[in-house]
């Protein structure tokens, strides 16, 4: 029996490395360009990113699963009321980081206002207001952010979070330790005196996949044994915030394509590679269970629901599936309007998929995108998107 939070240490090394995470890997579903600016973000933007606002998903994470303390050295509560909307802030924060402050420099560091050129870089990257927004919509937002890129300035080194997000975490928090259906998985005291239960927080694992060098971090993961400390059952859990209703997180899933990360991280765990493995020196395999994400709303809290997959979704953030809709069409034939259904095919891409363009851009050198490559001179497009040549 014990409880493992893994040190910050640790964490901060997960980010630096430069394994393959899913976060990453998820973006070339939407072609080599999107992959492309996931490049100029770092890996623990993308991890929080998914779903749950950066600084929010981070903070809600480091007070449930994080190590003891570290809240006060990776935060600072900000005296701002009402902080720039997310696009805004990101714009702003990219900035900072381009100017490259250091522990000496941070005290000469002007107003926002004063660095106009990393600010139209930042928007136009952004793509805020097409990149174009004009010099009312940039006086604005610099009279916006101004407040804002002090508090980063103050806060050099920490995460910002204003009065009311600090509120919202705290509500976050308090309904997932309060309430009965999730209660049990964040009391590390109570944890800690279960026999024949391991409990890891936060736990970073590494493991090749198809030759490349991956990486996946668990926010939970429970490790049930036996008598003897043989393995029965693994099980990988992951929190998610959400706005609106918990109940309608199938949304939330299928538009952040949580299957994916369900089938990653379970690679990650049962990978004959994975670091996993080294902790316990025994085989697991079929001991890992379907994947839960723990769900709670960031604008409604106290309906914090577990959900557990099913192995249909499993499957899918694994191989994909071809998405097949019937389309109800009344078309005019010779004066005649007549009833016609149209069939729509879409292919919706697993991890073996996606890690199969991974490769073929890594091998092309990420010039040039897999549909132009593989298409016509004039490229066949359908109600689904661009349809490629060995499609037809």
């Amino acid at each position: 029996m014990a409880v493992y939070i893994t040190p910050q240490s640790e964490i901060d090394k997960y980010f630096e490395s430069e394994n393959l995470n899913q976060s990453r890997l998820k973006s070339l579903e939407q072609g080599l360009s999107k992959f492309l600016d996931t490049e100029k973000l770092t890996d623990k933007e993308l991890y929080y990113g998914e779903n749950k606002s950066f600084i929010k998903g981070s903070a809600v994470d480091c007070l449930l699963t994080g190590e003891e303390g570290k809240f006060e050295d990776l935060y600072y509560i900000s005296d701002i009321e009402t902080k720039p909307s997310d696009t805004e802030m990101s714009i702003i924060n990219m900035v900072f980081d381009d100017i490259g402050f250091t522990d000496k420099t941070i005290k000469d560091a002007e107003e926002l206002g004063f660095y106009q050129e990393s600010l139209i870089a930042s928007i136009e990257f952004h793509d805020w207001y097409g990149g174009k927004p004009g010099e009312k919509r940039t006086a604005g937002l610099i009279e916006r952010g101004t407040e804002y890129f002090a508090d980063l300035k103050m806060s050099f080194g920490k995460q910002v979070l204003s009065k009311t997000e600090y509120l919202t975490i705290t509500e976050i928090v308090k309904s997932l330790q309060e309430n009965p259906r999730t209660a049990k998985y964040f009391a590390r005291e109570d944890n800690a005196k279960i026999e024949n239960v391991d409990f890891y927080y936060q736990l970073p694992i590494y493991f090749e996949f198809r030759g490349l060098k991956c990486k996946a971090l668990l926010d939970l993961l429970i490790v049930f044994k036996d008598l003897e400390g043989n393995i029965v059952s693994i099980e990988p859990i992951d929190l998610k915030t959400m706005a609106g209703d918990t109940l309608k997180f199938i949304s939330s899933l299928k538009s952040w394509r949580y299957d994916i990360q369900a089938a990653w991280y379970t690679e990650a765990l049962e990978s004959p590679s994975s670091t996993f493995r080294n902790i316990y020196n025994q085989d697991i395999t079929g001991k890992v269970k379907l994947f839960k994400f723990i769900v709670e709303s960031s604008t409604d809290q106290g309906q914090p629901l577990v959900y557990e997959i099913t192995p249909e979704i499993l499957h899918i953030g694994k191989y994909g599936r071809t998405a097949i809709n019937t389309v109800d069409l009344n078309v005019l034939f010779d004066s005649t309007e007549v009833y016609q259904p149209i069939t729509l095919v879409k292919e919706i891409k697993g991890f073996y998929s996606l890690v199969n363009d991974y490769l073929y851009y890594q091998n092309q050198g990420w010039k040039e995108d897999k549909i132009i490559a593989k298409s016509d001179e004039v490229l066949k497009i359908g109600w689904e998107g661009v349809i490629l040549n060995d499609e037809h």
